[in-house]
């Protein structure tokens, strides 16, 4: 039978299209007329995008029956070229499908095959998605923080009434220094320990947007307790090292090392007010050591604790796990903590450019980008399994390995992977161990992190100052009673929590217990000089 012989009139209905795919003979349902054509593409489209047809699917399996596949490339192959728009569509429902089908690997690669034949009868659109992403790149990391707070002056006045010492000492310096406001807002956004949550709260605090101001209660919490116990000229020391955590924030990776040593320094804080301070004891930030130093004097540590109605004083420094710190290329490569570390912030930021900038591309960014909406952006690597080491071992444009490249390059590399990688879903994924399996890979981690000579290193630096200052306190004329090492070592997301476990195994006991045993030696070497010392993990 000829397609000029078919009744076009008995695939008027997308339950007789299916009918002929599935038990005719889907050649008979080729045409070379316009209208037909865009009817059968709006079939496909609805196919791929609607819920309830996809959930039926994922029992028929409708796209792996015999024939269906050279159906549609040869469709595909005869489009007319006016229908390149609706074309386009089927592309971006595809790519959707693809992410978020349930169902078998064969339909999957039935309906990516047939992209790839869209894309050979259109090649603007792999053009055109390239272009975008170079464009998502691109203005990822074009916004300054003062434009941004320029645009939230509401959420600033709300959030200064709700978390008065977060803005205090994290917020009032960005909205009133111009020396801060040609920042670009990405290194705000992708600082995980205090900034993102508070850009987090000004940016979708007038939005639909869910987001959680959870982070934002307990650093508050512990700000305000903290301040209890301390007095005027401690409080200022603290706002003025927060105001300085600014002065680098032009340089990702140190801002954010600074950040999560200042946020070690708050957590010790609460630690001591809640479980060693007395009533009437007064909690002293110091002065900065860099700033000591530079005045000539010997070091200082970072807090101390004056013991109400005595000269007695109690000494504490605090080191904080830096991105950088415990992670080598032969082990998992500084991607490891990279991603754990910034993951979800790029997550957040993405998000923003989704609600603030639109439309980017023509297509808001979850219909350009489907991988974004089905796995909420970067997130998609706490869902499916990625094999770092194919973003690690890439090369970027200018040919240098990414786990060389500085923090921009990093992102640019991992946002490329985000959107393009799990495209194809098979290289970029591992099937996932079993949860005993994964569960002994953390304890084995964990144990060869804390090994590693940085634990020893920074525990003699910081056992060093501490007697420095305890030197400089007795010359003072001053009574030290006691010293604590404080070590806020939040590992590798990667090793203390498992997104597919509720089971923690108790990675953070082995880790604590092993941190213990290496810093026994320090413990008894001091103790012989009549120092009592702690290790304090908060």
């Amino acid at each position: 039978m000829r397609t000029s012989d078919i009744d076009h009139s008995k695939v008027g209905t997308l339950e007789e299209f299916i009918h002929l795919l599935k038990y005719g003979n889907p050649e008979l349902l080729k045409t070379e007329n316009v209208s037909d054509q865009s009817r059968l593409l709006s079939y496909l489209s609805f196919l791929l995008g609607s819920e309830p047809v996809s959930q039926q699917l994922r029992d028929q399996e409708l796209f792996v029956w015999p024939g269906v596949e050279q159906f549609f490339a040869e469709l595909f192959a005869d489009l007319h070229p006016d229908l390149e728009s609706k074309a386009n569509e089927v592309f971006q429902q595809g790519w959707s499908f693809v992410v978020g089908f349930i169902g078998s690997h064969n339909a999957q690669h039935v309906v990516r095959r047939l992209l790839t034949r869209l894309e050979e009868r259109f090649p603007c659109f792999k053009e055109a998605y390239e272009q975008h992403l170079l464009d998502l790149v691109n203005d990822f990391f074009q916004p300054t923080i003062g434009k941004f707070l320029d645009q939230n002056n509401e959420s600033i006045e709300i959030l200064s009434t709700l978390f008065p010492a977060i803005y205090d000492l994290f917020v009032s310096p960005l909205a009133t220094s111009p020396s801060h406001k040609n920042r670009k807002l990405f290194n705000f956004y992708c600082n995980p320990w205090i900034y993102s949550p508070i850009m987090n709260f000004l940016a979708k605090r007038d939005c639909q947007n869910h987001f959680s101001e959870w982070p934002l209660q307990w650093l508050e919490e512990r700000l305000q307790a903290v301040k209890l116990y301390t007095n005027d000229e401690s409080w200022r020391e603290l706002v003025t090292k927060s105001h300085e955590l600014l002065d680098p924030s032009d340089d990702l990776e140190a801002f954010a090392n600074g950040c999560s040593g200042l946020l070690g320094e708050i957590k010790t804080a609460f630690h001591l007010v809640k479980n060693i301070c007395h009533p009437g004891d007064i909690l002293v930030f110091l002065e900065d050591d860099n700033r000591t130093r530079a005045k000539n004097k010997k070091k200082n540590c970072d807090l101390m604790v004056i013991r109400s109605g005595s000269d007695g004083r109690i000494l504490i420094e605090v080191k904080a796990k830096s991105p950088r710190h415990g992670v080598e290329d032969a082990e998992a490569g500084m991607w490891d903590d990279f991603v754990s570390n910034f993951n979800n912030s790029i997550s957040s930021y993405l998000g923003y450019l989704d609600c603030k900038i639109a439309p980017i591309f023509g297509l808001s960014l979850r219909q350009s980008f489907p991988l974004f909406s089905a796995h909420e952006g970067s997130g998609y690597g706490a869902v499916l399994p990625l094999v770092y080491q194919t973003i690690a071992n890439s090369q970027t444009s200018d040919n240098t390995p990414a786990n060389k490249c500085q923090a921009v390059k990093k992102i640019e590399t991992l946002l490329r992977a985000f959107f393009m990688k799990p495209l194809v879903l098979y290289p970029t994924c591992v099937p996932l161990p079993s949860d005993d399996a994964r569960l002994s890979e953390r304890h084995q981690l964990t144990e060869s992190v804390v090994r590693k000579d940085w634990v020893r290193n920074i525990m003699q630096k910081g056992v060093d100052q501490l007697q420095e200052a305890c030197k400089r306190q007795v010359e003072e004329g001053h009574q030290v009673s006691k010293l604590y090492l404080s070590l806020d070592l939040s590992l590798s997301y990667r090793l203390l929590q498992d997104p597919f476990s509720y089971n923690d195994g108790n990675v953070m006991v082995s880790a604590t217990r092993k941190l213990e045993e290496i810093f026994q030696p320090f413990r008894d070497e001091l103790s012989l000089n009549g120092l009592d010392i702690e290790l304090l993990l908060p």
